[in-house]
Formats: structure tokens, sequence, C-alpha cells
């Protein structure tokens, strides 16, 4: 058995001042005589008060300042940092899906489409209805609209979750984004097309190049970047 590290302590050494050290038992401050919520309000009402919440043993309660907080280590029983403090997985997914979903939305018009708007959400809705999706008119671009923005906000809800298990993707939010973003393109084009009702056609090499550099940066990097905005 490792020895173990005092959390006190290991703060202090790191200069973080101690405002509170919570144990399992019922939660009751050790170093300091206030709740979370009070301490959460000393942060706002004097943004000069550094300091961290520590929560002994358990990890997912969450620090109620900003910055890095610290986690104990079930493996170790020791102590970890976690750039993980206060998730916020509604706006996390919702912000992001909705950047993700007009940036997207305006880059095919642009490049697809620019004389006829519509075709492009027609389009989107097409791989539910088929090419009678072209004669709906607004109804039918409405609900492309709906159908891109599901997906947009199902892309970074993915991304989120898949956050809350590896804490890289915050940590290397840009790398990974880019990343996630070709996934994203290459999950699209070689399931979700192939199966939906969509008319099949290829576009020229240029134009599939173009699409796929254009996931890394508008669809996901502004995800990763969003989730982990919303994760500090």
């Amino acid at each position: 058995m490792g020895q173990k590290t005092d959390p006190v302590a290991l703060l202090k050494a790191l200069g973080k001042p101690v405002l509170a050290v919570l144990t399992k038992a019922g939660h009751i401050p050790r170093e300091a005589a206030c709740k979370p919520s009070e301490l959460e309000k000393q942060s706002i009402n004097h943004p000069g008060i550094g300091g961290t919440l520590f929560v002994d043993g358990l990890h997912h309660i969450l620090c109620a300042l900003r910055g890095p907080s610290l986690t104990r280590n079930p493996m170790t029983d020791g102590i970890a940092p976690s750039l993980i403090t206060a998730p916020q997985a509604f706006p996390a997914i919702l912000v992001g899906g909705l950047i993700v979903g007009v940036l997207d939305l305006t880059y095919a018009i642009v490049v697809y489409s620019p004389h006829r708007p519509i075709l492009v959400p027609q389009t989107i809705a097409s791989g539910l209805l088929g090419v009678k999706s072209y004669g709906g008119g607004a109804k039918t671009a409405a609900l492309g609209v709906l159908l891109h923005f599901v997906i947009a906000v199902g892309a970074a809800g993915v991304y989120f979750l898949g956050s809350r298990r590896f804490e890289i993707l915050l940590r290397r939010a840009v790398l990974f984004g880019l990343f996630y973003g070709a996934l994203v393109y290459l999950f699209m084009h070689l399931i979700v097309l192939p199966l939906s009702a969509a008319p099949k056609g290829h576009a020229p090499l240029i134009y599939q190049a173009c699409e796929f550099a254009w996931h890394w940066i508008g669809v996901g990097l502004p995800i990763a970047l969003s989730v982990r905005h919303y994760s500090r």
C-alpha cells in the first residue's frame, strides 16, 4: 500500500488556498465552516479569493470554484488533478450543436446551392422522404433544417459523453476536436447516407476533400471547444 496523501498539504504545496475539505460522512466541512453553496457565493462576490473545494473520495462531486479540482484516485488512494470541475451537459451540448448547425448549413448553402438555398435543407430531408422532398416546398425544407440540427446536437452529445469517460478529450480539445470532425464526416458518408433514402450520387473529388477538411474545423472543433468551455 502506498503512502496516503494529505489533500490539505498537497493543495497548499500547489499554492492553492484551502477553502474547504469535505468528507464522505455527511459532506461536513473540515477546514472551513461553510457550505459549498456559500463557497460559490464567496467566489462570485470576491473574485480575488482563490481556492479549491476538495471532496474526499467522491470524484463526481464537483468544485464550486473555477480552476482545476483535485479528486481521489480509487486505484492508488492518492490525489489526482482533474480538469472536469463543473460540467454543464445541457449548454455544452446545445451551444456546440447550434454553432455547428449554423456553420455547417451556411457552408453547404454557400458551396453547393448559393442561388437556391432551399435545395440544401430539402436534400437533408430527402434522407427520410427520398426525391419527393424536392417537391415539398417550405415544409420539407423546414424538416431538413430540423433534421440537420438534430444531427448536430446529437454529435455534440456524443462528444460530451465521451469526455466524461476520457478526460483527454477536454485537455486536448483542439486536437481531438479536429479528429472528431473527421470521424463525423466518415460516419455520415459511410454509414448514414448509404442507409438513407437520399438520392445516390457522387460529388466531384475536390468538393469531397473540401467538405472533409471543413468537418475538422466547422464541426468537430466547435463541439470540442463548447464541451471544454462548459466543463471548466
